[in-house]
């Protein structure tokens, strides 16, 4: 969501390579998930600190990567879906699934775990895409962010200076 953010709302696999995305690189199967994830999870690297979030925590058959230049198939747990049908406009639809525990992560960047119940969305994907857009708009200036609703469609956002702590402004998504 990140990535897509900073590149016209669209996700790697919607992108040439030509232009950094990884288009010419899907290799979907019958359901529409990429054999080829390794790929497009390498081109998000700038927007992840660590490779460690791509390896469930409960899959014993993966190993975590300690860092990018290390990343192979077997730190990836999760399937990610490339087709056309999977971008920010079908918000419900399934980005990426965990075979091990069954979490689901849709196009909005919600989440919804195997017993149907949404995860909380205390840090959620919007909420950082905003920050980024905050932190560009205003560079060099230190922020500290509070998230004033957690509806997924219209997050609100207070942000102050860490330094004088007091509060600047607020952003709603539109």
């Amino acid at each position: 969501m990140i990535w897509a953010g900073d590149h016209g709302d669209k996700f790697p696999f919607q992108i040439s390579t030509n232009e950094g995305g990884t288009i010419e690189l899907c290799n979907r199967d019958a359901e529409s998930f990429d054999c080829n994830s390794l790929a497009h999870f390498l081109v998000i690297s700038n927007e992840l600190l660590t490779p460690k979030p791509l390896c469930c925590p409960h899959d014993e058959s993966r190993i975590l990567a300690a860092d990018w230049g290390k990343l192979s198939e077997t730190n990836l747990s999760y399937r990610l879906r490339t087709d056309a049908k999977v971008n920010e406009s079908n918000s419900r639809e399934i980005l990426a699934v965990c075979p091990v525990d069954g979490t689901v992560l849709y196009c909005d960047g919600s989440v919804s775990r195997p017993n149907g119940k949404p995860e909380p969305t205390g840090f959620s994907a919007s909420y950082e895409r905003m920050q980024r857009k905050l932190e560009k708009e205003t560079p060099n200036t230190p922020m500290n962010f509070m998230v004033m609703s957690n509806e997924p469609t219209t997050p609100r956002v207070n942000f102050f200076n860490r330094e004088s702590a007091s509060t600047n402004s607020s952003y709603e998504k539109k």
